[in-house]
């Protein structure tokens, strides 16, 4: 049976960025402006958390409904890939120490890049929700987020690129893009940075599980930080430093990232299919 590739170039990325947009602001903003929210705080929380998560369903919906019509119409999105306990302690340990030495360190001088006023009142507005009410503003951030900014990231965006550039320009296209969709300079340099990590981590692994583990506790950590009051540490800064180096030596010892092993040739399912015998490995077959 033959696998057909989903490939893109930056013509395509750009247009289905736009479909998400789209898609977003038909979907999610109908959502959350004409159905009401119960006054209860419990009863709020469920419902906003409700139909944040069952509006990006929707959107997702269409979009993969739309690649697989246009494109490949046995396009599976790869969860599992090559996963192992050991690559997940790794990467989190650099994704926590990355945050930790990042807004001590390169985060200052980011956090002085104007927002604009739009972008200045949306960041408002969310402070004062997760100040009132903070569970749904946690859900969005930490779960939500996370989940389908990987697929469209990772799993639809990047996989497209490295079917049509050479790995290094696919994972480096892939994060400016990740940078740009949020709209403004502070976090543009965070998500470019990370998203380049998050980049070879797919291309390694073709693991959306571990992407988004990634992302969720990037995104959690920020939830701990009040940006109103937060001071840079000299001392976070080393453990960071201490931290994100442990991450890469046991990473190293994974063997996830020997550069010296041949290019993958890449597809999820032929890719975790080489590597079976050592790493937990989900199979999809085409419809």
């Amino acid at each position: 049976m033959e696998i057909k590739e989903y490939k893109s170039n930056i013509g395509g990325v750009l247009g289905l960025l736009l479909l998400y947009l789209f898609l977003s602001i038909l979907i999610l903003g109908p959502l959350k402006y004409l159905v009401p929210n119960p006054s209860n705080i419990f009863l709020e929380s469920v419902t906003l958390i409700a139909k944040d998560i069952f509006g990006n369903v929707l959107v997702f919906y269409f979009i993969l409904r739309s690649i697989r019509s246009s494109y490949e119409r046995g396009f599976k999105l790869s969860f599992v890939g090559a996963f192992h306990y050991k690559f997940l302690i790794s990467v989190l340990l650099i994704a926590a120490g990355f945050f930790l030495w990042y807004h001590n360190s390169i985060g200052i001088w980011a956090d002085h890049i104007p927002m604009g006023k739009l972008m200045e009142d949306a960041w408002h507005q969310l402070e004062l929700d997760y100040k009132r009410n903070p569970y749904p503003v946690i859900s969005m951030v930490v779960i939500t987020a996370p989940f389908f900014e990987e697929i469209l990231f990772r799993g639809i965006i990047l996989r497209g690129l490295l079917a049509q550039y050479k790995p290094s320009t696919a994972i480096l296209l892939s994060s400016l893009f990740f940078g740009l969709i949020h709209m403004n300079g502070p976090q543009f340099c965070h998500a470019f940075l990370i998203g380049l990590f998050l980049g070879i981590i797919y291309y390694k692994t073709h693991s959306l599980w571990l992407c988004m583990s990634v992302h969720a506790l990037n995104n959690g950590m920020g939830c701990l930080v009040d940006s109103d009051k937060f001071e840079p540490v000299i001392s976070a800064f080393f453990i960071g430093i201490a931290v994100f180096l442990v991450g890469l030596f046991l990473l190293k010892k994974s063997g996830l990232f020997d550069l010296n092993r041949s290019k993958q040739e890449y597809h999820p399912e032929i890719s975790a299919l080489r590597e079976s015998k050592v790493y937990l490995v989900l199979q999809k077959t085409p419809d």
